[in-house]
């Protein structure tokens, strides 16, 4: 009965569907007055969709502007290039769709967070059975940083969807060897590198692992893999100076400052354990 793939424990993923729920959606139309950080992403990234809204996307480029909070038109230096912009876009969307409210913005990421859960079921499931994914799953919906940041309005809970559903069509590509795993899996990668930097660092591990993994080696992906990068960041470098003429000069500035900190982000962490699935991405239980 409690096999390691007894359907029994499906109703764990839907507890941990249940407590992740009971958790994120808390506060769920709460205008974003919190004092420890959460809902300043939320107000910011917010703005960032009205002002694409309020000036079209045409004139703004798809470029974010999360802290410009002035009159129209946008001034150069009211763009933030600091960033992907698909969070921005995807939100503005929603607005357009939902209205401009807290709870739209908010639905955004909470959604992605139970989707993540099961993703990530899904992925532990095929590679260790069903009873490991319960687990898996429960751990992740309790997590303290789950239930505390899976509702911020941000790029994490985002983009590891993109990166979980990448990995989950991977695998499937490689079981089965359909070509629409691997078209999917390709449009997650871009998607994950458009999000966030976060992508950017996770893509370029998968792409190191398919060079030098002995019994997992494939040269045409891992090129693949790099050339999608190298794409995107020069098709992101092209946005943001259409919008920012001085816009490279500011990113390197930026990146020489982040460097000088020699500390990983939280975002970071995420990617190290997201690339530690890969190796159970060969293995089957």
């Amino acid at each position: 009965m409690f096999g390691s793939n007894s359907k029994v424990w499906v109703v764990g993923l839907f507890v941990a569907l249940g407590l992740s729920s009971w958790a994120l959606f808390r506060n769920f139309e709460a205008p974003w007055i919190d004092g420890v950080g959460i809902d300043f992403n939320g107000a910011c990234w917010s703005q960032s969709a009205h002002n694409t809204m309020r000036a079209g996307l045409l004139a703004t480029r798809g470029v974010p502007s999360a802290f410009y909070f002035g009159p129209l038109p946008i001034p150069p230096s009211g763009y933030y290039t600091h960033h992907p912009p698909l969070l921005s876009l995807m939100l503005a969307g929603m607005f357009a769709v939902l209205g401009e409210k807290e709870w739209v913005a908010r639905l955004l990421p909470i959604t992605f967070s139970l989707v993540g859960v099961v993703l990530l079921w899904a992925i532990i499931k095929d590679c260790a059975g069903s009873r490991a994914a319960t687990f898996g799953a429960l751990l992740f919906a309790v997590m303290p940083m789950e239930l505390v940041y899976g509702r911020m309005v941000n790029f994490e809970p985002v983009n590891l969807v993109w990166m979980l559903g990448g990995l989950f069509c991977l695998r499937r590509w490689e079981q089965t060897g359909g070509r629409g795993w691997r078209n999917w899996m390709l449009a997650a990668f871009v998607l994950s590198l458009w999000t966030a930097w976060l992508g950017y660092m996770f893509v370029l591990i998968l792409s190191v692992h398919f060079f030098t993994t002995r019994h997992k080696r494939d040269p045409r992906l891992a090129l693949l893999l790099l050339g999608l990068c190298v794409a995107s960041i020069v098709l992101f470098m092209l946005q943001i100076h259409w919008v920012q003429p001085n816009a490279w000069q500011d990113c390197v500035a930026a990146v020489r400052r982040w460097m000088s900190r020699g500390k990983i982000g939280g975002g970071g962490l995420a990617v190290c354990c997201s690339a530690g699935y890969i190796p159970w991405l060969g293995r089957s239980h």
